[in-house]
């Protein structure tokens, strides 16, 4: 087996539970791959209650606030594009040389496309600001998940063969984390809690 190096960065902008699979899966990536950097581009207010989990699979974390994508009709437009071009500039999101749209939403298509990055994975705009999926594992995100609920495939499964892991024996793995799991699912429940409280 290959050890993959470069700079990965996830963008994930989506609530709770998908911050989840994108965690579970680049804790694989980077156990197969231990030399691989990878960093996660999130919404500060999905982050915060995770991040104890977040961090140790992460290399680095670029947050970013609801109303930096998201602004009111009648806001000021030069500030908004003013406060894109200084996320864009930011040294952390330089040298990328994979980025991979996890959340298949408007702001992280345009994300996507305007971070400096060698390849692109996910959903991402084109010249003509059109919507493009290019990788397969994407393309079967985008036509079957996003479009219903009888996907019989597990979205951790489809973003791990995104990232081209290769799966291990599932015992060995359910064996030595049954009680981490546990106490995972307690932690994701509380955070659960404090984010339903803050919203």
């Amino acid at each position: 087996m290959t050890n993959v190096t470069g700079t990965f960065a996830v963008i994930q902008l989506n609530r709770l539970g998908d911050l989840i699979q994108s965690h579970q899966t680049v804790k694989d990536l980077k156990r197969q791959h231990p030399n691989v950097v990878v960093k996660l581009i999130a919404r500060e207010e999905f982050y915060k209650p995770l991040s104890f989990l977040l961090k140790e699979a992460f290399d680095d974390i670029i947050l970013i606030k609801r109303d930096d994508l998201l602004r009111q009709a009648g806001d000021n437009l030069q500030e908004f594009i003013d406060g894109i071009n200084k996320l864009l500039a930011e040294p952390r999101l330089q040298n990328i040389d994979v980025i991979i749209n996890q959340s298949f939403c408007q702001s992280s298509n345009y994300l996507t496309t305007l971070i400096p990055a060698k390849h692109r994975l996910g959903t991402h705009i084109n010249s003509f600001n059109q919507v493009v999926v290019s990788d397969q594992w994407s393309q079967l995100v985008y036509s079957m998940v996003m479009g219903g609920p009888n996907c019989p495939f597990h979205l951790v499964d489809i973003f791990k063969n995104q990232f081209g892991i290769k799966e291990r024996k599932i015992w060995d793995d359910a064996q030595r984390h049954v009680g981490e799991d546990q106490t995972l699912a307690l932690q994701i429940l509380e955070a659960s809690k404090v984010v339903r409280g803050a919203l």
